[in-house]
This record gives structure tokens, sequence and C-alpha cells, in this order.
């Protein structure tokens, strides 16, 4: 409901609130704003393989981060990322 009321503030020209009471609310605005989707199924092999994509990316952002810093930490250890 939250969102729908930001809606309703955001664009009253589209979505308005119709009615309230202790506990509903009525909203109004177009059909064709209302989608339904199915969750998405993404298998082992597919979650592995963007597993080791962003480990991938991340080395080389951190690589890139390193060594565009101008400062240098002198006796402290920065922890390694966890990897799930």
């Amino acid at each position: 409901m939250r969102k729908l009321d930001t809606l309703v503030a955001d664009f009253p020209d589209t979505y308005t609130l119709i009615g309230q009471d202790e506990i509903s609310k009525t909203y109004s605005f177009p059909k064709s704003f209302v989608s339904y989707r199915k969750p998405r199924a993404v298998s082992t092999e597919q979650r592995e393989r963007a597993r080791q994509m962003m480990i991938e990316r991340n080395k080389e952002k951190n690589i890139k981060d390193f060594l565009g810093s101008s400062r240098v930490m002198v006796g402290k250890k920065y922890p390694q990322p966890q990897c799930l």
C-alpha cells in the first residue's frame, strides 16, 4: 500500500485513492499498469556461472581501485571478500 500511496502523491492524474477504512484502501488506475509475473527459475549452473562472473568483476574492480588510489595504508589488513 505504501508504494501505491506514493504513486497517488506523485501521479494524481493516473493513480487515485477512491476510499479507505481502518483496514483497507481502494485505488483506481489503468488496467494496463497491472502485471503479474512468475518467479524466475535459475538453475544451479546459471547461478554458479553468474557467481564466477561477479567474482572476476570484483577482482578487476579491486585491482583498478587499488592502482587508482593515491593513498597507501601501512599496517592495516583488509578483510577478504566473502564468497557465497
